[in-house]
């Protein structure tokens, strides 16, 4: 079973670890994480897919005015296609629930 888990904060070793390669150094995890809250991409909305294996995907999307946007997962290497098809399943449930909770009720 897959479950998603937001990342409230800027958190660049999780997010690296995701797809199974190792945490970044401290100075480097410092600058990832300034790199995923700034700039044009501000990805606000970081989301991890953990399964029996551990982290097996990452995700992201961006709160816009009058959408969301989100960017392709990356799954870890090996994931069956179920297991990818739920995770998609459960990520976008998390959109869906982020966008009415932002006042935006379906998908443009």
């Amino acid at each position: 079973m897959a479950t998603i888990r937001t990342l409230a904060g800027p958190d660049a070793g999780d997010w690296f670890a995701a797809l199974g390669g190792p945490s970044p150094p401290a100075a480097e995890s410092d600058r990832l994480s300034r790199v995923l809250t700034a700039g044009t991409l501000k990805p606000d909305l970081r989301m991890i897919a953990v399964a029996d294996q551990g982290p097996v995907a990452r995700l992201a999307a961006q709160r816009q005015a009058k959408a969301i946007r989100f960017w392709l997962p990356r799954f870890r290497d090996g994931l069956s296609e179920p297991l990818r098809e739920t995770i998609m399943a459960l990520f976008l449930d998390a959109l869906l629930a982020e966008r009415r909770a932002t006042g935006l009720d379906a998908l443009p």
